[in-house]
């Protein structure tokens, strides 16, 4: 996964999943209604702990896969100021 490579973690924060790094907290959730993923984040752990997140950037589930995967790392290197 295109998070775990950047440096990315899971955790569990009352109960929900998250990817974590540094202070950034993420869920990635699917939209059927718009047939996209969307990558829902905070920076702030309180935020995380009480399920705040805002909405990111949609990720079409038609675009092709090497494509999403190379947008997706650069959303994330730009965003998260990650190595990766």
């Amino acid at each position: 996964m295109v998070f775990l490579k950047a440096g990315f973690e899971w955790q569990i924060i009352n109960d929900e999943r998250y990817l974590v790094y540094r202070e950034n907290f993420c869920q990635i959730t699917y939209v059927h209604g718009l047939s996209a993923y969307v990558i829902e984040a905070t920076n702030n752990r309180r935020e995380a702990e009480n399920g705040v997140l805002e909405d990111g950037e949609l990720y079409p589930d038609d675009m092709p896969e090497q494509e999403l995967l190379r947008i997706l790392a650069e959303d994330i290197r730009e965003l998260y100021h990650t190595p990766f």
